[in-house]
């Protein structure tokens, strides 16, 4: 993928699960400018059809392309990459590009935890689906004891005796390290890394870019957090 240089560049994702990518793309270009979209309004994606996220995202997308005349926009999630993507570059102002599980699979030995909505898409791969944990995930980011707890509970139920654990959610990837903690025998693929590794476009040679936080539900405290989780 190559994208000429010109104005922001767009991630979506449905709360605070993307920020895992704004935070490898930032590293590998930092004087790009980005505006980051949660929508929070509508979280957790997973339980959503895709004919909803489709109109949903297509929506925000021209919300960002006025606004913002962004550049580039990334599905910053798997489950929105998974259900609109396909419908996304056919009917956007802007490209569009996401993320693709089916690029991590390197061998048999593996499995994808992810959405019930994501699991659809994939659903002839080997997936278990972990109910309700990106939204557990959302509301105790800073309670790493709960975390651990939760993150036991699903790995343990999971019964996974497969090597290789491809989180499939930007959610679970946001908080790899603990999944890593808790089962350091497994190889955690983390498809936000591979992604922002793969993508190439032509960067900036001005200042250090700005970032701008924005949510569909939006409060103080909310976009505080967002910077918080960004920053750690």
């Amino acid at each position: 993928m190559f994208i000429p240089y010109s104005t922001p560049i767009a991630l979506i994702d449905s709360g605070i699960g993307g920020l895992c990518l704004l935070k490898y793309l930032t590293r590998k270009y930092p004087n790009e400018n980005y505006v980051y979209l949660a929508d929070n309004e509508n979280m957790p994606y997973g339980n959503k059809t895709a004919q909803f996220l489709q109109k949903r995202l297509l929506n925000l997308i021209n919300y960002l392309y006025e606004n913002f005349h962004v550049k580039l926009v990334i599905l910053a999630c798997n489950t929105a990459s998974a259900s609109s993507l396909e419908y996304l570059s056919k009917n956007s102002p802007v490209k569009v590009v996401g993320l693709n599980i089916l690029n991590l699979i390197k061998d048999k030995d593996y499995k994808i935890l992810c959405t019930k909505l994501t699991a659809k898409k994939y659903k002839e791969l080997n997936i278990y689906i972990c109910n309700k944990l990106a939204q557990y995930i959302e509301e105790n980011i800073f309670n790493k004891t709960l975390l651990i707890k939760k993150i036991k509970s699903v790995l343990t139920k999971a019964n996974i005796i497969e090597n290789n654990i491809i989180l499939g959610c930007t959610h679970y990837e946001l908080i790899s390290n603990i999944f890593k903690n808790v089962q350091s025998n497994k190889n955690f693929i983390l498809p936000c890394f591979d992604f922002v590794n793969q993508l190439q476009i032509t960067p900036s040679q001005t200042k250090v870019g700005d970032i701008l936080m924005l949510s569909t539900k939006p409060s103080k405290s909310y976009i505080d957090k967002l910077w918080q989780i960004y920053k750690n």
